[in-house]
């Protein structure tokens, strides 16, 4: 799934959501080779340096398409370690 993160100030920044627990989000933020971890706290996402965000909208993908960014967001680690837990069905 893609996600488009909201930010202060109107910054849009397109992600590829890796998991989804019920207060914790890892994502893989285009033009980025490491991962982010969203939180949530009272009903607010903050991320890593505790920066309020909001969710604009969430886009389904297949597995082909999560694997292809996957491939283009980084050449080795993140995309060798998640292309695998992605794709086991």
């Amino acid at each position: 799934m893609e996600a488009i993160i909201l930010y202060p100030q109107t910054q849009r920044i397109e992600t590829l959501v890796l998991s989804v627990g019920r207060y914790t989000m890892r994502v893989l933020a285009r033009g980025r080779d490491d991962t982010m971890e969203l939180s949530s706290s009272y009903g607010q996402w903050i991320d890593e340096a505790g920066v309020p965000i909001e969710f604009d909208a969430f886009v389904a993908s297949d597995a082909d398409h999560v694997r292809r960014l996957l491939e283009r967001a980084s050449s080795a680690g993140v995309a060798a370690s998640w292309a695998g837990a992605i794709t086991h069905d």
